[in-house]
């Protein structure tokens, strides 16, 4: 009896990620260069003034050593939620830097925040900036569209949740694969 394939183009993709390892990375100096390249490293330009405001006001509230703490469990989520989004979108060559994940404008941090995948069109994030995206977890992927077979995911939205629980932090997506 032959195989059927599924009937949707619906991909998941979830990761696990250690906080600890995460707070073992950006600690490794007491200067921040090693948080600052884990930064560079996993947020696109798009993600990197949320990041930079995120540390000095973490560390300022929480002092340095709880305040790294804090980070390591904020950015284990965030990397988490990346590679969800990498393993949700297998058929496509996307990167960290290709997917974009931030809080709602308007929003405080407990609301779910937004993925975007593969919009390299600015119209997508004009349209987080102003809000006109749902408050929900949403996903969007930014590329730059080099390869004709990604095309097709330029603006693509997909639903991300994440959790923290203990020394882990959670990440699903459902987006979409047409490959």
């Amino acid at each position: 009896m032959p195989v059927m394939p599924f009937p949707s183009s619906l991909s998941i993709g979830t990761d696990i990620c250690h906080i600890a390892r995460i707070q073992r990375l950006i600690t490794r100096d007491a200067q921040g260069k090693s948080l600052q390249r884990f930064g560079r490293r996993i947020f696109n330009l798009y993600e990197q003034p949320e990041f930079e405001r995120r540390v000095e006001d973490v560390i300022e509230r929480h002092g340095r050593e709880q305040g790294m703490r804090k980070l390591a469990e904020w950015l284990a989520g965030r990397f988490a939620a990346k590679e969800a989004a990498i393993k949700a979108i297998r058929s496509r060559h996307i990167t960290w830097h290709d997917i974009t994940i931030r809080v709602p404008p308007g929003h405080k941090e407990k609301v779910a925040p937004q993925m975007v995948i593969a919009a390299a069109s600015a119209s997508a994030f004009a349209s987080m900036k102003t809000g006109t995206v749902t408050a929900t977890a949403t996903a969007a992927i930014r590329k730059s569209m080099e390869h004709e077979e990604d095309r097709d995911l330029e603006g693509a939205e997909a639903r991300l949740s994440l959790s923290h629980d203990g020394e882990y932090a959670t990440a699903v997506v459902l987006a979409v694969d047409k490959g």
